[in-house]
């Protein structure tokens, strides 16, 4: 679970500050910055996850909206629950102003004592806050988790990262043909099709979950398999009863709405059986009417609330019913400073006591039209 995020140099965040619940949502203006801190997050998790190279991640040096001494560098913080402490991971990287970045600094600490260290091209390791043997040469391009050496709070840290879903649905571009079973699911949810097959062989009890959830909210959904269509290719075809016939349909036939109903109950799933450590869905309501998203956003609420819930749930949403189900117990409301153009995030308050702690009134919010009056 992500307890804080910080980010400086990118867009419109500036010295930016983001502190996270079990569930929380994130609200605001357009250009606000929600898509900025969700792209800050692919990002981080490409950069240590894919092998990839912070240039080919950012061939184009993104600037902060506004510039002083300190903007010749970007730095991203991020604190995480996991493995019954709290990992502290930091990047920075810096850019000549001749179009090219390069990591300044990457490091991970572990219950405040240094797991390792990468500085002016030297990676130090470390070990129960002790430097752990030489210092090691390193590229000044790659993450320290591609380097080959296992160090079991790294390694742990890097599993927490590689399960973490940050996803913006997009049914248009969502394949429907299995060529090899994939392990994680894309940002856009292209791979789709790859990703349930790789559970279906992996995770029987929450492939049967989802079909029990579709089965109340989908009219004569009845489960979905994979058809071979040639040598090593499958079709995921989505069976349904209609008066009392069975009838198979490509994945790729069905609605946009459908496509994305069935994405999110599967990451609702997922997320419930421990797969996915952390969601990220920006702006889950595309494509659906409010009496489709609702059901599945009471059972996101329901897991969050449970004693022994498993994952956490970050959302984006401009839907006026879903911020007035979520603002005051779970919302952040990022808005842009009139004089600098930096971002700033908000916990909305529900309470006096709440308001006294800086969050902004809910009273303001209806206000400015952004939850209706009856909350």
């Amino acid at each position: 679970m992500i307890k804080r995020l910080y980010i400086s140099g990118y867009k419109t965040l500036v010295d930016f500050e983001l502190h996270l619940d079990r569930m929380t949502l994130l609200l605001g203006p357009n250009g606000s910055g929600k898509s900025a801190v969700m792209e800050c997050l692919l990002l981080l998790r490409e950069f240590i996850v894919s092998g990839k190279s912070i240039k080919e991640l950012m061939p184009d040096v993104v600037r902060p909206c506004f510039v002083r001494e300190s903007d010749w560098f970007q730095k991203i913080e991020l604190e995480i629950y996991g493995n019954d402490g709290l990992y502290c991971y930091r990047m920075i990287t810096e850019d000549d102003w001749m179009g090219s970045v390069d990591i300044k600094e990457e490091s991970l600490s572990f219950n405040n004592k240094l797991q390792f260290e990468y500085k002016e091209y030297k990676l130090h390791y470390y070990n129960d806050g002790k430097q752990d043997g030489e210092p090691l040469p390193k590229d000044n391009e790659h993450s320290v988790f591609q380097m080959p050496v296992e160090k079991f709070r790294v390694t742990r840290f890097q599993s927490i990262i590689k399960r973490m879903v940050i996803v913006q649905p997009q049914p248009k571009i969502m394949e429907g043909v299995s060529r090899r079973r994939e392990l994680y699911l894309q940002s856009n949810g292209s791979n789709f099709a790859s990703w349930w097959h790789h559970l279906m062989m992996t995770e029987t009890g929450l492939v049967m979950e989802v079909s029990q959830r579709l089965q109340e909210v989908f009219p004569g959904f009845q489960f979905m398999q994979m058809k071979v269509i040639g040598e090593n290719v499958f079709s995921l075809m989505v069976v349904f009863s209609i008066q009392k016939k069975r009838i198979e349909i490509p994945f790729t036939q069905l609605s946009d709405g459908q496509k994305c109903l069935i994405l999110l109950y599967a990451l609702l799933a997922a997320m419930q059986h421990g797969k996915v450590p952390i969601l990220f869905i920006d702006e889950p309501e595309n494509f659906l009417a409010l009496p489709e998203i609702m059901p599945w956003l009471n059972q996101l609420l329901s897991q969050s609330e449970e004693e022994q819930a498993q994952g956490q749930c970050l959302l984006i949403s401009h839907h006026p019913k879903m911020i007035n189900f979520l603002a005051s117990a779970w919302g952040r409301w990022l808005e842009r400073d009139p004089l600098s153009g930096a971002s700033k995030a908000y916990p909305i308050a529900g309470t006096a006591e709440e308001e006294k702690e800086g969050g902004l009134p809910l009273s303001r919010l209806v206000e400015r039209g952004w939850i209706m009056d009856d909350v």
